[in-house]
């Protein structure tokens, strides 16, 4: 007897679809989308064009003696302890590149370290605990070593407006 008691209450589940095709005919529920597959992405890279190792980015702090722990981006480079570097300055960026006849105003010293002579230190305005940012490109065999001054007047296009809204 209890079967068929339960078996006369409608079941919730059986109601939805029912209500769901009601409410699609009069146009509330859209009608039923069957998914497409996805469109194709373009490319990123050109599987054509020679690739280039990417350039690599760090920033790394100066002690007091004028040296900066870089030894990955040494090692990226391929440029061993005592590698002698030729230094050329621009307007606060550094560039090294590998050289023999050189002095040593920057040098890789024996734990792979680079170092910057006091002399230049002052030339450049730097002082202990400065922070720089070098970019390694194995491809240039070129190292740029961007001062605080240097990266500041870079980024003065959107650090200005905040220097405005706030100043020291």
């Amino acid at each position: 007897m209890i079967p068929s008691l339960v078996s006369g209450i409608p079941r919730a589940h059986d109601s939805v679809p029912r209500v769901v095709d009601d409410l699609r005919s009069a146009g509330v529920v859209p009608p039923t989308t069957t998914w497409r597959a996805p469109l194709p992405l373009p490319p990123l890279i050109d599987p054509e064009a020679p690739r280039r190792p990417p350039i690599r980015y760090e920033v790394r702090r100066m002690d007091k003696s004028g040296r900066l722990m870089a030894r990955p981006l040494l090692d990226y480079l391929g440029w061993p302890p005592r590698q002698r570097l030729e230094v050329r300055l621009d307007e606060g960026v550094l560039t090294l590149t590998p050289g023999e006849d050189c002095d040593d105003t920057v040098y890789i010293d024996n734990r792979a370290h680079l170092r910057l002579r006091a002399r230049l230190r002052r030339d450049l305005a730097v002082q202990d605990a400065d922070d720089f940012l070098l970019a390694a490109d194995p491809t240039g065999a070129t190292l740029l070593m961007f001062t605080p001054i240097a990266v500041a007047a870079l980024l003065r296009p959107w650090t200005a407006p905040l220097e405005e809204n706030h100043p020291a």
